[in-house]
């Protein structure tokens, strides 16, 4: 049986439901700005918050934010398809950074977060060095940062609670080929994960009207546009893209051309390169960087000469025989950051320098980047002791020495008070059961807290008296979705009629009853909080369904696996993999219920002569070198800086503001071409370490 026809028979056993009510045929107004209460993650942000996190990277710029004086939220309502202007509509959610000048430019800065599928006003607020360099330019403009769609507060789209579905379908399946085929998906992790995939969005299919075709960088660039114009922006704004930000940028430079007044690309990807598919493979450019620098610096080039083909032959050397660490190192803690290196370390394989490779991406100044060349010649010569002292613990314990941790029981009370049914039920159950309790202990926290206290009361009541548990988890998956209808208190009104007892009904009406639109709002939101954790956990910072969205509309729709498989080829170091080939392969079956609603113009490259600022980073391993400049080959005004010893998106990687500095000075000229003098000064170059 074919991975579509098994996904489709497993919806339509798994679930009885139909398509959830669609929205209340009172359409809020399109195109207007409210201004909203701050969602507590977002006034709380460390970048707003955290001053000793600043200190410690010397930035003095951060000074605390103050709703309603220094920063707003808001919410503006677009369509969810733009062909369809009285169709079903979205809300896209905003923060607002009011500029610190008396007298603001009449253009903002709007910024636009990576992934795709990261929450842009989350990323500002949680980014310290972000912040700073944004408070820069926000001396002269505004700042805006959104939740793109499906994103964040902006219609957030979640899988969590759908993993539930198989469990589901094996309590309802009675044809022994569907058994058989389930077994062995789940015996083969690589089919598994292209299937949990697909599901995420056969449920929103089978289970809401979302038009997943409609979450996409096209759609997005319009939603743009009338953000900026329901903020009252009418003579044009700039945009500052991050990452994958940097190609919703360029789709916004073709679509709303007269709009854009300048960008900066931080990071940048243009629409022509199929980034989701060749991320298994990129590491190689970082290494060629960190060799080309080396060779430019006299004392390095004559420490370690030709180290292209001396890490190529060490590479093949160390994938064919691993070098095996006898005791195991414990790893320093700081190398351990983002899983890039285990804790213990047993041997050294070309995985090692993948893991370093993700650690000079990350760090500001490089990390281990201006180790790489010594880590080199240690490895050839076998002298391991530098190993240790470079990458080791200090003072730690050889890992065979290591006490062991003792086995902690865990307490009584963490043991389930239910037998699932199904594997897949013990997660999302147990979750139910937890928030109920909390809930119902909170007392009176709030309106939209006491609506959802009331239906997740009833769920877990029904649940320990004994219901059947493939009706309830169809219940808690249903009201997992009741968000995204729509805004609109009658969706929670159906929602308790029609799956809660009358008595929890009649009390979760009542209180729908005495709600404000924002009560509704934040009750949805609080929906999504609970069904986040109702499978795997997930976080409103970024939004898988999303980002699979995009990816499979615009990298997936338009490129083939043989194109993949060719950047590999290319490679001069194939063993620096991320994910194994057939692991990448399977990204294309991922795609098999995603739309794919564009036409395959949008994939090639924006030309356009709105001037363009490019920063691009050697140590990238998520936007390499070399594709910014095939970007500015399509730009009439555009201007590059190439920063020697940081990571992917500088903005978030350079406490010391010279990003910011540039960037501010040329969104203030966008010209004359900016002065870049101090990215090319000795903060910004590798400091590489000499043998002795």
């Amino acid at each position: 049986m074919k991975l579509k026809v098994f996904l489709l028979v497993l919806l339509a056993l798994a679930l009885n439901v139909g398509v959830a009510a669609a929205q209340s045929d009172v359409k809020p107004e399109l195109y207007t700005a409210t201004v909203i209460s701050c969602p507590s993650d977002i006034i709380n942000g460390i970048a707003f918050t955290d001053r000793d996190y600043a200190a410690n990277f010397g930035i003095t710029n951060l000074n605390g934010e103050v709703e309603g004086e220094t920063m707003e939220c808001g919410i503006v309502t677009v369509p969810e398809n733009y062909d369809e202007p009285d169709g079903r509509t979205i809300e896209l959610f905003y923060m607002r950074l009011f500029s610190t000048s008396k007298s603001p430019a009449a253009d903002p800065l709007i910024y636009l977060s990576g992934g795709p599928g990261i929450a842009g006003t989350n990323e500002v607020a949680t980014g310290p060095i972000t912040l700073s360099n944004l408070n820069q330019i926000r001396e002269r403009r505004d700042i805006v940062a959104y939740d793109q769609r499906g994103t964040g507060y902006s219609n957030y789209l979640l899988c969590a609670p759908f993993s539930s579905a198989v469990g589901m379908l094996l309590e309802r399946n009675e044809d022994p080929a569907v058994q058989a085929q389930f077994e062995a998906i789940q015996s083969n992790p690589v089919m598994d994960f292209a299937v949990k995939k697909n599901l995420c969005a056969g449920m929103y299919d089978a289970l809401t009207d979302v038009d997943l075709g409609q979450y996409n960088s096209v759609a997005s660039a319009q939603d743009i546009l009338h953000l900026a114009e329901a903020l009252g922006y009418t003579k044009g704004y700039s945009l500052y893209g991050t990452s994958y930000g940097t190609r919703l940028a360029q789709y916004a430079m073709r679509t709303t051309p007269d709009q854009v007044r300048s960008v900066v690309l931080d990071g940048a990807l243009a629409p022509s390169q199929a980034n989701s598919t060749l991320t298994f493979a990129k590491r190689f450019e970082q290494y060629l960087n960190i060799f080309a620098q080396c060779a430019a610096d006299d004392a390095c080039a004559n420490a370690y000469p030709d180290l292209k083909a001396r890490f190529a032959a060490l590479l093949e050397k160390i994938e064919a025989n691993p070098i095996v660490l006898d005791p195991p190192m414990v790893v320093n803690p700081n190398w351990t950051v983002g899983g890039n290196l285990p804790a213990v370390l047993d041997k050294i394989d070309p995985s090692f320098f993948v893991g370093l490779a993700g650690l000079s991406n990350l760090f500001p100044g490089g990390g281990p980047a201006k180790l790489v060349p010594r880590t080199i010649l240690a490895l050839e010569e076998g002298d391991l002791d530098y190993v240790r002292s470079a990458f080791g613990a200090p003072d730690a314990p050889a890992a065979a020495d290591a006490a062991a941790p003792a086995p902690v029981a865990p307490p009584v009370t963490a043991q389930p008070a239910f037998q699932p049914d199904q594997p897949s039920f013990q997660a999302p159950f147990s979750t139910l059961l937890m928030f109920a309790q909390v809930l119902a202990a909170g007392g009176d926290t709030g309106i939209d807290t006491h609506w959802l206290a009331i239906a997740l009361d009833d769920l877990q009541a029904r649940l320990m008296a004994g219901e059947d548990q493939v009706d309830l988890m169809e219940d808690l998956i249903t009201l997992s979705v009741v968000p995204n209808m729509g805004v609109d208190a009658q969706n929670l009104i159906d929602y308790a009629n029609e799956h809660l007892s009358a008595k929890a009904a009649k009390a979760a009406n009542a209180v729908v009853a005495q709600m404000t639109q924002h009560d509704v709002r934040k009750t949805m939101w609080g929906i999504q909080d609970v069904a986040m954790r109702l499978g795997n956990p997930e976080s409103r910072q970024s939004s898988a369904v999303q980002q699979d969205a995009v990816n499979c509309a615009e990298d997936l729709a338009f490129t083939t696996i043989e194109e993949s498989q060719a950047y590999l080829d290319a490679s001069p170091f194939p063993q620096l993999l991320t994910l194994p080939v057939e692991v990448n392969k399977m990204l294309f079956d991922s795609c098999k219920f995603y739309p794919k609603p564009l036409d395959e113009a949008v994939s090639k490259p924006v030309m356009s002569d709105i001037p363009t600022l490019i920063f691009q980073s050697a140590l990238d391993v998520q936007t390499p070198l070399s594709w910014a400049q095939d970007i500015l080959k399509t730009l009439k005004t555009g201007y590059y800086v190439e920063w020697s010893n940081l990571g992917h998106v500088v903005s978030g990687r350079d406490p010391r503001g010279c990003s910011g500095d540039i960037a501010a000075a040329f969104l203030d000229n966008p010209a004359r071409e900016p002065n870049i003098t101090c990215s090319q000064g000795k903060d910004y170059k590798l400091q590489f370490v000499l043998p002795k």
